[in-house]
């Protein structure tokens, strides 16, 4: 799980060599088979999240994805969903629960958004209690249309038209 989560190896790969390996007289291989789905997860909370997912039939998404603009880190998701701008944080009951912790992840929703990806977060209890919701927010979310990431955009004809694709008031 640890060699997945930190990028030395992949789940690609280990399938792989799983199949090359199958066979009379090798044990563990069912067992592996079992668990590397939701292998990655950083904890409890988003391995969880990663099974869901998997029961689901939604496409494993890439686990603790950095987001950087010029070189600079503006921050690292728990999962990426590309290439749907969809990036997903699961909120655990410790880590999000200060002032100052809130107000960090308030400035990275803001810099993901500035990047054009859409955040979508659920919390413990979210993923624990309510793993119906999580999926059918999640799909909803993946099937959406790419956002607008202003709020204004001017056609061919100079007009200034909203993301729906109004007339934009003229001021």
């Amino acid at each position: 799980d640890s060699a997945v989560r930190d990028g030395g190896t992949s789940i690609a790969f280990l399938t792989r060599r799983l199949d090359a390996l199958r066979g009379r007289g090798r044990a563990g291989v069912a067992h592996l088979d079992r668990v590397l789905p939701d292998s990655g997860g950083t904890n409890a909370l988003e391995r969880r999240f990663l099974k869901l997912c998997g029961d689901a039939g939604i496409e494993r998404p890439a686990c603790q994805v950095v987001h950087a603009r010029g070189g600079v880190t503006m921050a690292r998701v728990d999962f990426d969903f590309r290439p749907s701008p969809v990036v997903v944080e699961v909120e655990g009951q410790v880590a999000h629960a200060s002032p100052s912790q809130r107000q960090r992840d308030a400035q990275r929703r803001r810099e993901l958004h500035h990047l054009g990806r859409v955040v979508v977060s659920f919390t413990y209890e979210d993923v624990f209690r309510r793993p119906v919701v999580v999926i059918g927010d999640l799909r909803r979310a993946l099937a959406a249309p790419v956002p607008v990431t202003s709020t204004t955009s001017k056609s061919r004809s100079g007009v200034t038209r909203t993301p729906g694709g109004r007339r934009a008031s003229q001021a």
